[in-house]
């Protein structure tokens, strides 16, 4: 009895090892370029701080080529020695964002193209990754870049939004930023560190008010109003200075006109000077704003509230 129980193990275990060999076998057999599933249409956006990337679907996974992440703060370096590709967060790193449009002509779902079997490695901040190939491009999953921010799902809207932690600035990087206005460099590290919506209450605690920082298209923009009245102004960034302070820092903006409405009685073009200081920044993270004719026009203390106004609303309750 204990000679079959013996042989019987010893059978288990020719058959699991074969079974192990042939699979190794069908690994390896992958050759470069080699089919290996479907990529869908899909009408999901995907966003980095604001920003849309180009995605595509994979087996119900969002994916989106590692290459196009240089231009939304992230540093990739090649190394063809050993045929790796790596990722490192860079939040000095000034965004160059791909112009994306929703895709409303083909049907979520059908068939777009193949992703290919590579050999490329792939690392984001020193973890290899699975990776794919499509026309010789590297697409890595959307969610794994969450290590780095915050991923948010919006079923209704069909999009997928990471929003970027945001280090701590420094006092010296703060005021070298500063020193260094109007230079373009110096006014993205401010723009990305501000960037979302702030929120402070009007002396009398009963209005809730926000600034928000945002980009229409590659374009920065400055918002302002009150979440209570619904009202607001957008307006286009025309210029970017250092103030009279170390710490301040004079915004010029261009807010178009408004029509009336039955809610107010509109308003006209304007080119408003908007005044910032940002020593609150490295210590408590709070900002002070002074809008001409907004809040009483002086200065007043923002929290940061989050990167969408809804967000910034939610956060404020």
């Amino acid at each position: 009895m204990k000679r079959k129980t013996v042989g019987m193990i010893l059978v288990i275990v020719m058959i699991l090892t074969l079974f192990s060999m042939l699979s190794m076998n069908v690994i390896s057999a992958w050759k470069i370029g080699d089919p290996m599933g479907d990529i869908l249409y899909s009408d999901i956006m995907a966003y980095i701080d604001g920003s849309p990337i180009p995605a595509s679907i994979k087996n119900g996974a969002t994916l989106v080529v590692v290459e196009d992440l240089m231009k939304y703060g992230f540093d990739v370096v090649w190394n063809n020695s050993d045929r790796s590709l790596r990722v490192e967060r860079n939040e000095t790193k000034k965004f160059n964002p791909v112009s994306v449009v929703r895709d409303t002509t083909h049907k979520s779902g059908d068939f777009k193209c193949k992703y290919v079997y590579t050999d490329i490695k792939t690392y984001i901040s020193g973890q290899l990754i699975e990776s794919f190939a499509i026309d010789g491009k590297t697409l890595i999953d959307f969610e794994l870049l969450a290590k780095y921010g915050k991923l948010n799902w919006n079923g209704a809207a069909r999009e997928i939004r990471l929003t970027l932690t945001k280090s701590v600035l420094t006092d010296a990087a703060l005021k070298n930023a500063i020193s260094k206005l109007p230079q373009s460099d110096a006014a993205d590290i401010l723009w990305r560190r501000l960037k979302g919506y702030w929120t402070a209450v009007t002396d009398d605690g009963m209005m809730k008010m926000f600034v928000g920082f945002n980009f229409n298209g590659s374009v920065p923009s400055f918002e302002y109003g009150y979440f209570e009245t619904e009202f607001g102004r957008s307006g286009k960034l025309t210029g970017i200075t250092k103030g009279t302070g170390i710490y301040e820092v004079e915004l010029n903006v261009h807010f178009p006109a408004i029509p009336a409405n039955e809610l107010h009685d509109g308003w006209d073009s304007a080119d408003m000077k908007i005044s910032l200081d940002l020593s609150g920044l490295p210590q408590d993270g709070k900002i002070k704003v002074k809008i001409a004719g907004h809040g009483g026009g002086g200065w007043r203390q923002y929290a940061y509230g989050g990167m969408t106004l809804w967000e910034a609303y939610e956060n404020f309750n």
